[in-house]
């Protein structure tokens, strides 16, 4: 989902003084790379992470920071939520959980949803169910049974309905696809 919000190409310039940390880190991450210390991978991996972060706040300005997503996880409120919600997809979310999560109320928590996701929770919740379920389609052999209760629906016959109405393809066929590419 956040890779999905990220554009092709990102540019944030490393002149600013206010970007010195953006530039530590890009050197930090060349060095752990040209490197085979124990632990190199582990301290790329954070590296990237922060440094993506990093150069997302820079670019505040940037369309990417009017993403739907980066305009949860920018909320500090709403950005517990979010994360938790992709944390445990299957868990059956209610407003009231969201809400509690992210200290607001019911109201509150959906109306501030939708204008900085542009979607509602439900919606939003829904997309990041069958973005996981395409995935574990066209990685894995398992079930649709399965994989429809990894996701968090009780049964296929749900799954199927809301998969075939998000992707326009059942999720037999979207597999199958995948697997001829």
């Amino acid at each position: 989902m956040l890779l999905d919000s990220l554009p092709d190409v990102f540019h944030v310039s490393l002149a600013a003084d206010s970007e010195e940390v953006l530039k530590t880190l890009v050197a930090m991450l060349y060095r752990e790379t040209a490197d085979e210390k124990p632990g190199a991978l582990a301290i790329i991996a954070a590296t990237c992470l922060s440094l993506l972060i990093l150069a997302m706040r820079a670019g505040k300005a940037s369309p990417i920071a009017s993403s739907g997503l980066l305009q949860l996880l920018g909320d500090a409120r709403l950005g517990k939520s979010a994360v938790a919600m992709m944390s445990s997809p299957a868990f059956a979310w209610t407003i009231d959980d969201l809400a509690r999560h992210s200290g607001m109320s019911r109201a509150t928590y959906s109306r501030q949803f939708r204008e900085r996701a542009g979607m509602t929770v439900g919606a939003f919740l829904t997309d990041l169910r069958m973005m996981l379920a395409s995935d574990l389609l066209s990685r894995t052999r398992r079930t649709v049974a399965d994989i429809a209760a990894e996701v968090g629906y009780e049964s296929e016959a749900a799954f199927g309905k809301a998969f075939k109405a998000r992707r326009n393809i059942t999720p037999a066929r979207f597999r199958a696809a995948e697997q001829a590419r």
